[in-house]
């Protein structure tokens, strides 16, 4: 089998629009909580956790009143409802295609 590597690999534009928003929400605020992964990239996550992103498992693991950042790939209803609840100022940086999806879905 023949391996042919591209001469240059990327994001798509969804998750390029995701990284510049949060880089420059970040840039405004920092201790920004971000469920899970906001991309699968671990270079990218680094980056943004030494930019004040702080990564953790369980909604109940933010503090009330803080922001939450929606990941690429969005969040579950349930969730997203919590974080109101807990009064989770909220940063949604889900694609776009992905949101159009999730619509479809439901």
């Amino acid at each position: 089998m023949e391996v042919i590597v591209g001469k240059t690999a990327g994001f798509c534009s969804g998750v390029q629009r995701a990284i510049q928003g949060l880089r420059k929400r970040l840039g405004e605020r920092k201790g920004l909580y971000c469920l899970g992964e906001f991309i699968h990239n671990p270079e990218v996550i680094e980056t943004l956790e030494s930019l004040g992103m702080i990564v953790v498992q369980d909604i109940e693991s933010i503090p009330d009143g803080l922001g939450i950042i929606i990941r690429t790939h969005g969040l579950p209803r349930e969730v997203l409802d919590r974080a109101v609840e807990k009064g989770l100022e909220v940063f949604d940086f889900t694609c776009p295609k992905v949101k159009k999806t999730h619509h479809l879905v439901i």
